[in-house]
């Protein structure tokens, strides 16, 4: 799917970084509906919850890889585009 500037989301992924409060607050009130219309509505609950943009809703937002590793609940991910020719930082 596509976020409001027309970059490509991974929907999956971005859910993952979600508030949890927040998304379920957020799925409470619209009840089945498009992945769309959800991200959107997130994205708009997030920024007046937390003053800031959600990473997904950026213009440029760190593409999450599906196969990153998780560690402890974070999603420790390096996009080949940010790191060296051998796949190092």
């Amino acid at each position: 799917m596509l976020n409001a500037h027309g970059t490509e989301i991974n929907f999956t992924a971005a859910t993952a970084l979600m508030d949890k409060e927040l998304r379920e607050e957020i799925q409470c009130r619209l009840g089945p509906c498009s992945d769309e219309d959800f991200f959107f509505a997130y994205a708009a609950a997030h920024y007046e919850t937390f003053g800031e943009v959600f990473e997904f809703a950026k213009k440029f937002h760190i593409p999450i890889d599906s196969s990153a590793h998780v560690r402890k609940g974070l999603c420790l991910c390096i996009a080949p585009e940010f790191s060296g020719r051998d796949g190092a930082i």
